[in-house]
């Protein structure tokens, strides 16, 4: 599996842009899967961090947006949490589509892969983020199902850590069979 991913990441030209760390797929960390509101959207169910709140989103791929206890939504600088569902055209694989990320978002694809109920992910991180209505620290997850493009984005002021409460969502996470 290494030897091939470092072949295809060759040809794309994403080791000598230092987006990837590697081609390790492992499943989600032993975090308590979410408790919180359980959402259906989309082919996948899955449940909010318990305290977090879901609110509503102005964007049509935005299936799910929720908010950690201590935000606002009218502080983007606040502890969130999203999921978007975006339909074709998609172009290349989970991993085409975490490169195309981490470059717009100025982030990197993490080694550590990840099994959504089954189906792999790749992980995206941004410390320092590029975008500038959001914060320091972003972590995004991406995986294909089914023809649609799946992206759980949390992310978090400096300082504070939204692995944790990715991780429990993406941990409840059931796909429609």
């Amino acid at each position: 599996m290494r030897l091939a991913c470092a072949v295809l990441l060759s040809s794309l030209g994403a080791t000598a842009m230092g987006l990837v760390g590697g081609c390790e797929k492992k499943p989600v960390p032993a975090v308590a899967a979410a408790s919180g509101v359980r959402v259906t959207v989309d082919g996948a169910g899955f449940a909010s961090p318990a305290g977090w709140t879901r609110v509503s989103a102005n964007d049509q791929g935005i299936k799910a947006y929720f908010i950690g206890p201590e935000s606002s939504t009218s502080d983007m600088r606040s502890r969130a949490i999203t999921v978007e569902v975006l339909l074709p055209p998609v172009k290349g694989d989970a991993m085409a589509v975490a490169l195309d990320k981490a470059s717009k978002w100025g982030g990197r694809v993490e080694e550590k892969r990840d099994l959504i109920d089954g189906v792999e992910a790749v992980r995206v991180r941004v410390y320092a983020a590029q975008i500038p209505e959001l914060t320091s620290r972003l972590l995004g997850i991406i995986t294909i199902r089914g023809g649609k493009l799946y992206i759980v984005s949390g992310w978090a002021p400096e300082r504070k850590s939204i692995r944790d409460e990715v991780e429990a969502l993406i941990g409840s996470w059931k796909w429609d069979k």
